[in-house]
């Protein structure tokens, strides 16, 4: 019987699929030890999660605890999901045999990442995956400098090298003495990193219009290996954690300062209240804890920020206003509605799923929508049609059903392309130009045996002669480049709409005055230009 001995807050299913391989068995053969009442979670595309726990019985314990070669009391320490009781598996009337059942990390003891591998080799003797119950607080590996990525996501990363950033594994080390100070000052450190978590969080959203922001943007091209280049939305949402580390660490170590609370008070004008401006005392010295002497006014511009509940919370308190009957003036509480911490699965779901009913299906922000039309113009390992559509969609939101019938003879206009997108032939841009014209000139006759077909008159033929290719085949192509085209085409729209009134954006794209008026509305002031020179890139096209 060869020992194996938990890692501290290892993940039950973990410990079981180290068991296997010491053993050189599978995880589903050993499982086999146990009664499973139901299957793992997995993910879209199929595979498992790699989050998946396992809860189990008195009974099945006891076999995990034989099987490992340990006592039970090892287990008791080491594993997180030893206290969780399931009645379905603890109180039926099998309890006595040994049954499991599946969950999800974090709907068992928390927020779960992959373990360093060399640490998991150092303490085990073994070089393989390794899932632990660790908050964001505590995701750097201080010994191999590396930062642990959650477990929850349907990617082949686990964890991303800090060796080219010591300010975050500085920022880790920082960390105990802010939580020692957030407890002194009797606030849970967990609430006081969620907070910091929320704000930063919400900085780094509005960061890609900072045309200043250049620690960001140096960070996640570091964390890229050097260049995010186009796959820069995908490294925003893998890298943004790390990234932002040391500025959260910096926020909740300051706002756990009394002197911080004391300039809040002083800047909202005491007993006076007073509108807050740009130059707003509080807003520039957090500004300046972070290392952004130019942030302040961005700051005191943001009316939806956490921070704002915070600051709010403690100039109510001196001032002894209470707030409405059952409301619980907690300035380290988090409101419904800044979630601080969202998840990776926004590789897989780009566009937003909470949205009022009378909004689009879906959509992506500025900085998505770019970067993918970008993609579109200068990815050359992208199809040149799937390149063809992504552009039409992203820049006037052409339906894919149109653009598969799209003939060569719509393209008016000479040498310079001018599809016809609405009543009108539209102009395009240069880059646009150049591939519309590449696929026009693309479109070769089709051979057959004994004959040759005359030259396509579509745009983009289809695999039969003499037919364009098929919206549903061309749809399922654009999805399998990340370019689905519900929310392209509805960013298009709510892109034009912000610009365009509803006269000519009915007679631009083709659709009906009401729905035009619709879309105008919906814009509002949701979509805002990015400036040319962000320093997340440089133009957009």
């Amino acid at each position: 019987m060869l020992r194996t001995v938990p890692l501290a807050g290892e993940l039950t299913a973990s410990l079981i699929s180290r068991v296997a391989a010491r053993y050189g068995l599978t995880a589903s053969s050993v499982m086999r030890l146990w009664a499973c009442r139901n299957s793992s979670s997995r993910h879209d595309g199929g595979g498992v999660r790699a989050d998946a726990e396992v809860v189990l019985n008195g009974a099945g314990w006891g076999v995990l605890a034989e099987l490992c070669g340990v006592e039970p009391v090892v287990l008791v320490r080491a594993l997180l999901s030893f206290t969780v009781d399931d009645p379905k598996i603890s109180n039926s009337r099998d309890a006595s045999l040994a049954q499991a059942r599946w969950r999800v990390a974090a709907a068992v003891a928390g927020e779960a990442a992959f373990g360093c591998r060399l640490c998991t080799a150092r303490r085990t003797g073994q070089a393989v995956r390794a899932v632990r119950y660790l908050p964001r607080r505590q995701r750097v590996c201080l010994r191999h400098g590396r930062w642990l990525l959650d477990a929850d996501a349907d990617q082949p990363l686990e964890h991303l090298d800090l060796r080219l950033l010591p300010e975050v594994v500085a920022a880790q080390r920082r960390w105990p003495g802010v939580a020692r100070r957030a407890v002194r000052a009797g606030v849970e450190p967990a609430q006081a990193f969620t907070l910091a978590h929320a704000v930063v969080a919400r900085w780094w959203e509005q960061a890609l219009y900072w045309e200043q922001g250049e620690v960001w943007p140096r960070r996640l091209h570091h964390l890229a290996g050097g260049n995010a280049g186009s796959r820069l939305e995908w490294w925003r949402v893998v890298g943004r954690e790390p990234a932002i580390f040391p500025e959260v660490t910096a926020v909740a170590q300051a706002l756990l300062e009394p002197a911080m609370a004391e300039v809040a008070w002083r800047a909202s004008g005491g007993m006076q209240p007073r509108a807050r401006g740009a130059d707003d005392a509080f807003c520039h010295r957090l500004g300046e804890l972070v290392g952004r002497t130019w942030l302040g006014p961005e700051v005191a511009a943001d009316h939806g920020s956490p921070l704002n509940d915070w600051r709010g919370a403690i100039v109510r308190a001196r001032r002894h206003e209470m707030g409405p009957p059952g409301w619980r003036e907690d300035p380290w509480r988090l409101k419904r509605g800044c979630p601080a911490q969202p998840s990776i699965r926004r590789l897989h779901r780009c566009w937003i799923s909470d949205r009022p009913r009378d909004e689009p299906y879906g959509w992506w922000s500025e900085s998505e929508h770019w970067t993918r039309l970008r993609r579109c113009l200068h990815d050359e390992a992208l199809p040149l049609d799937v390149r063809v559509t992504g552009a039409l969609m992203l820049l006037y939101g052409m339906p894919i059903t149109r653009i598969a019938v799209l003939m060569r003879s719509d393209l008016t206009g000479g040498s310079t392309p001018h599809p016809r997108v609405g009543e009108r032939p539209v102009p395009l841009p240069p880059a646009v130009c150049q591939l519309l014209q590449r696929q026009a000139d693309r479109t070769e006759p089709i051979s057959a045996v004994g004959r040759i077909t005359p030259r396509p008159g579509w745009l983009l033929p289809g695999y039969a002669a003499g037919t364009h290719h098929s919206a549903p085949a061309l749809a399922r192509k654009m999805r399998l480049h990340c370019l689905p085209g519900r929310p392209s085409r509805s960013t298009a729209v709510l892109a034009l709409a912000a610009d365009l009134p509803a006269s000519v954006l009915s007679d631009t794209l083709g659709i009906s005055i009401s729905a035009a008026l619709q879309w105008t509305r919906r814009a509002g002031p949701r979509l805002e230009q990015l400036p040319s020179s962000s320093p997340y890139g440089g133009d957009r096209c």
